[in-house]
């Protein structure tokens, strides 16, 4: 992100009287590692897996579209690198 842009955030969160703290690489990876650790977690419990399906509704029902549960489509797709940090 351009040093420009940031100065910009800086200042507005002054403004506010809130710090922004920019995560370094070191944080970052750690994040993302914990990420798919948990993701990891949640592929090999069946428990985990069947909990999902319950709450995943599909986009379109016979009966119009759930209003609780998880959209289907917020799921997107799988990563597909070591780095990627979202589906």
């Amino acid at each position: 992100m351009p040093t420009v842009v940031l100065d910009g955030l800086w200042a507005a969160a002054h403004v506010e009287g809130c710090r922004l703290t920019v995560p370094d690489t070191w944080h970052i990876d750690t994040v993302l590692g914990l990420v798919r650790d948990a993701e990891h977690r949640e592929e090999i419990d069946p428990l985990a897996q069947a909990e999902t399906t319950a709450w995943t509704s599909p986009t379109h029902s016979a009966t119009g579209t759930r209003r609780d549960g998880i959209p289907a489509a917020v799921f997107g797709p799988k990563a597909s690198g070591p780095s990627a940090s979202h589906r």
